[in-house]
């Protein structure tokens, strides 16, 4: 495995790309120059100080594979062949001007490089992974900067859902230049770590964060990042493909808005102790069959130790018994034994909730010899253990039971417990409780934390 070392403008060796004397010096081509001079496995360094700019648009393939990936580094010393880790520092730019777009393909890892791509009225993208086969890009430390003031998306992987297609920013800032500008992900896995400020605030900040295209699958995750520069934008758009959005541990903005998913099987956004204030315990669900929030006023059993919440789902009119609203999991420890007076409470507005209106679904360790999840659920009379069971036609659901006590802080008027059936833990391990929720149109809150009792 070879090194390689990029200088544009600034050395005047050999441009054989073999050292920092000879590193490659154009200004224009001194990326593409290593790039077609190296092989998979292959660590590029970078002078922080340099720039390589061009005037067209430049495709970037690099030649990693999944077992052998490329590595470009960029460096603040360029004395030492190959640099030591001291030598790395942020600043060597790769820059288009005009409406020139850039493509970076194939598998690689890229530390401390700006990205400027664009200038001017034009819109211009910077695509990763454009091409129909699979790769891995992974930015550590960089920056994006979109520069056309006619727009400009970052494409997120190609439209075919039948290869590997990875993403990874970390500690990676973004700046736009339009409002129209975007994360638009067409494929793959996207997830986007430890960034205190991940918008750069001096630029002209996106009226919609993430996009998605057509029917395609996806997964975004971004944990710990701080979107907080975007006040009163929306943090994704209308959801039409299938896949997930999650927000884990995230700072957002005040007054931000999520697209509500457009059509059955449309993707799920959650936010996991996620807020725009001090708070440490907010769970958000946005689906087609409706929306979580979390309560404060409106509490039972659940508390993370300091306050107590609810979950208050909101379904809409598309929620049904095939297709109804599902809660995050509770999940909680249980040692091994027969656990036959177990419950899960709720509260609404709306009386006489009936047996396939909501219900909970159990996984459990059942097997002593795996952990093979054994089910159980409330759904319908006498349903047993199977998962699938509707309520046969002809047969009246019977109404869920009044709880027993009563809801302990700000009921809404019909208090209802769902009596699990009883189950028997082989193996101590943890207990998955899954409520869902078919009632179109009504606001059911929730007690995240279930009773389980012998």
């Amino acid at each position: 495995m070879a090194n390689w070392y990029i200088n544009p403008g600034l050395g005047s060796g050999t441009n054989a790309g073999t050292s920092w004397a000879n590193a490659f010096n154009s200004t224009t081509t001194a990326w593409t120059d290593a790039i077609t001079a190296s092989a998979a496995g292959d660590d590029f360094y970078v002078n922080a100080a340099s720039t390589c700019s061009n005037s067209t648009a430049q495709t970037l393939t690099f030649k990693g594979t999944a077992a052998a990936p490329n590595r470009v580094f960029s460096c603040t010393t360029i004395t030492n062949n190959p640099p030591v880790t001291a030598d790395l520092g942020i600043g060597a730019a790769h820059t288009t001007t005009g409406g020139s777009a850039v493509v970076i393909v194939g598998f690689v890892y890229i530390y401390g490089c700006t990205f400027n791509t664009g200038s001017g009225a034009n819109s211009v993208n910077l695509s990763v992974g454009s091409t129909n086969a699979a790769f891995e890009v992974t930015f550590d430390t960089c920056k994006v900067v979109l520069g056309g003031t006619n727009g400009g998306v970052i494409k997120l992987g190609s439209i075919n859902t039948n290869i590997g297609q990875r993403h990874t920013w970390i500690n990676t800032t973004v700046k736009f230049a339009n409002t129209g500008g975007a994360f638009n992900q067409n494929a793959g896995v996207f997830r986007w770590v430890g960034n205190t400020s991940a918008i750069d605030g001096t630029g002209s900040l996106p009226t919609t964060l993430f996009t998605t295209s057509g029917s395609v699958q996806f997964h975004i995750v971004c944990d710990g990042i701080d979107l907080s520069a975007l006040t009163n934008k929306a943090i994704t758009g209308s959801v039409n493909s299938a896949g997930f959005f999650q927000f884990v541990n995230c700072k957002l903005p005040t007054g931000y808005t999520v697209g509500v998913p457009a059509s059955a099987g449309s993707g799920i956004t959650d936010f996991v102790i996620t807020d725009s204030g001090n708070t440490n315990y907010k769970v958000e669900r946005y689906a087609y069959q409706g929306t979580l929030t979390t309560s404060t006023s409106v509490t039972n059993n659940a508390t993370d130790g300091t306050q107590a919440v609810g979950w208050s789902v909101a379904t809409s009119a598309n929620a049904n018994a095939s297709s109804p609203f599902e809660c995050p999991q509770i999940v909680q420890w249980v040692a091994a034994g027969t656990y036959a007076n177990s419950k899960v409470f709720m509260t609404s507005a709306t009386a006489s909730l009936k047996t396939n209106d909501a219900w909970v679904e159990v996984q459990y360790l059942g097997n002593g010899s795996f952990p093979l999840a054994s089910q159980a659920t409330t759904l319908g009379a006498g349903s047993g253990t199977s998962l699938l069971k509707q309520i046969p036609a002809g047969t009246t659901p019977g109404t869920i039971a009044a709880a027993s006590p009563a809801w302990a802080t700000g009921g809404l008027g019909n208090d209802y417990q769902l009596a699990i059936p009883s189950f028997t833990t082989a193996q101590a391990g943890y207990v998955r409780f899954t409520v869902k929720l078919a009632k179109p149109s009504v606001t059911i809150v929730v007690d995240p934390a279930a009773t389980i009792a012998a």
